[in-house]
């Protein structure tokens, strides 16, 4: 089990990936029907300028018919493979784990996409000249690799989107902690001096009065003992003990 589900330097670095939102989803469709419609436009004008030497009448619609609903439903399926990305992301279930399944879900849309493609071509083009089953034929041959391609293009892509964002999440979580401790050393630090301060008005408190009227009684005594010397030392002392409270 180890073998197949190791956790992957990514997410080591970063833990898991933070959880798809609806923003991810309608996001990555919009991208994905933008892209669909530009190269599915792109097909039906190759294919109404091939479609002009044929004998039969293929005009534009024709050519829609023919190629829009191939990559528009792809723009669909696009949900799917964005919903199989976050079930099985291979940056944090380890390639081994992730991958197979994949391939599995890759072959299973293709089917589904290129049986309804083949399906809206014969309807709207060659329903009264030709089989059902030889148009899936020929579009299965043309498109299973073209099918596959964009399966795994579109994981790619929606895989790149996720981990460009959970980095940005990671980065944005380690600012927030930095921030976060930042403001408490400088509370800790208004606190201590806070402390200091109430210490010292402690110490103020207790010089006065007992202290000053006991210190003064002592220089006095000295005073008249004729011991002048040390009555300047001792007021000295007192002197420098008020300078630094």
């Amino acid at each position: 089990t180890t073998l197949f589900r190791s956790p992957s330097p990514a997410r080591a670095a970063l833990g898991s990936s933070p959880p798809a939102t609806p923003r991810h989803y309608s996001g990555g469709f919009a991208v994905a029907l933008a892209v669909g419609t530009v190269i599915g436009l792109i097909e039906s004008a190759k294919g109404y300028w091939i479609g002009q030497s044929a004998p039969n009448d293929f005009g534009w619609l024709n050519a829609l018919a023919g190629n829009m609903p191939w990559w528009i439903s792809w723009a669909v399926l696009a949900l799917v493979v964005f919903r199989l990305v976050d079930r099985w992301p291979c940056l944090e279930e380890g390639l081994a784990y992730a991958i197979p399944r994949h391939v599995l879900a890759s072959v299973l849309l293709s089917t589904v996409h290129l049986g309804t493609s083949a399906l809206i071509a014969w309807i709207a083009n060659v329903r009264d000249i030709m089989p059902f089953q030889t148009v899936l034929i020929e579009f299965t041959l043309v498109g299973v690799i073209t099918d596959m391609f964009t399966f795994w293009a579109i994981a790619a892509a929606y895989s790149g989107y996720r981990w460009r964002d959970a980095l940005r999440s990671a980065e944005w979580e380690q600012q927030s902690l930095e921030l976060r401790a930042a403001r408490a050393e400088a509370a800790s630090a208004r606190l201590e001096e806070q402390m200091t301060e109430a210490r010292l008005a402690a110490l103020r408190m207790e010089l006065n009065p007992h202290f000053l009227f006991n210190t003064l009684n002592s220089v006095s005594a000295l005073a008249q003992k004729g011991e002048a010397e040390r009555a300047a030392e001792v007021l000295s002392r007192l002197s420098d003990l008020l300078r630094r409270t």
